[in-house]
């Protein structure tokens, strides 16, 4: 008779990054700190790590990427970091009017012949969703917590139908 092992919050925890000195470009060394800031900051809890990160990331930004998904993610990273909520809800909700207007704008034909591309907008989905009902949960919003729910289950729908559309 097998024992399954009873999992705790431990298990739950993703795996640090492997620490990099060498990156492909700056895109590619943006997301690594934005990895590294998000592990140490939502993971770990350790906000004098995921400064040193957050500082790093601030550095890489400028604003002619202003029109960006990831660009209101790393903002959000970094305001929440710095304890400032409403102004990382406010970016969280941008990253989710971004990842609605791609959604949008991507043909079904792209976006069906592409599964990568799908498979990624479904997990900038969860994330931002993830942290954005946090922060409406941290600030006391407990009704702007369910919509945003309800506004990436209509997202998930969208990219689901346009998947199996050809």
């Amino acid at each position: 008779m097998s024992r399954r092992k009873r999992k705790t919050r431990r298990d739950e925890r993703s795996e640090l990054p492997p620490t990099r000195r060498r990156f492909l470009n700056d895109i590619d060394e943006r997301n690594y700190v934005y990895k590294k800031a998000c592990y140490w900051l939502y993971e770990r809890c350790d906000r004098p790590r995921a400064t040193y990160f957050a500082k790093r990331l601030e550095a890489f930004l400028s604003k002619d990427m202003d029109g960006s998904i990831m660009y209101q993610m790393y903002r959000a990273v970094i305001a929440e970091n710095r304890k400032r909520y409403g102004v990382a809800k406010r970016f969280r909700s941008r990253a989710m009017d971004r990842i609605r207007r791609s959604i949008d704008i991507t043909p079904r034909q792209q976006m069906s012949t592409h599964p990568a591309l799908a498979k990624a907008l479904r997990s900038l989905i969860r994330e931002n969703c993830e942290r954005l009902r946090s922060l409406h949960l941290r600030l006391g919003e407990r009704a702007d917590a369910a919509q945003v729910n309800r506004r990436a289950a209509e997202l998930r729908s969208l990219v689901r139908s346009a998947v199996s559309k050809t």
